[in-house]
């Protein structure tokens, strides 16, 4: 089962939740599309985060770890149409939070792709292009509903080339 905590966002480098809000609160931030987190729990343990804020919306999943290791950037391109332009992937060493491996995908709505990847450590960077576009579909949303996450925290929206 899954819990919604509201909250003014989540501390990456803490990982925890900052200023908890009434559910309230959180919708009336929705309603009037203004800035406000949300931490999806699974099992009691935090899963994702979001951040939305008007035309912007960031999904971060974290690993039993609590570290962020995908993010989804949606943006807003119609009236409440959104589209994942940009996902990234991270490595860390271990069990630590150093980040030591980062890809990066840049999706443009007539089916552009650009794959960025970059070893953090010594900052070696390859960027490819997809030759042909690829298939957007998976890659548009609806503005959500208030408390209506499910489509947005989906991580198996889209089929990555290997990394």
């Amino acid at each position: 089962m899954n819990n919604s905590i509201y909250c003014s966002g989540w501390f990456r480098a803490r990982k925890k939740v900052t200023e908890l809000y009434a559910n309230e609160k959180a919708r009336t931030l929705h309603v009037s599309r203004e800035f406000y987190g949300v931490v999806i729990e699974k099992d009691k343990q935090p899963y994702c985060f979001l951040e939305i804020n008007d035309t912007f919306v960031l999904v971060g999943f974290l690993d039993n770890l609590q570290r962020e290791y995908l993010t989804y950037q949606f943006s807003e391109i119609e009236p409440e149409k959104l589209f994942l332009k940009h996902a990234q992937y991270w490595k860390y060493e271990g069990n630590t939070d150093e980040k030591i491996f980062s890809t990066r995908y840049f999706f443009s709505p007539d089916g552009t792709l650009k794959i960025e990847k970059v070893n953090i450590r010594t900052n070696d960077a390859e960027i490819f292009h997809a030759k042909e576009p690829v298939d957007i579909t998976a890659n548009h949303e609806k503005y959500p509903d208030f408390g209506q996450y499910e489509k947005l925290i989906k991580k198996e929206r889209l089929t990555f080339p290997n990394n």
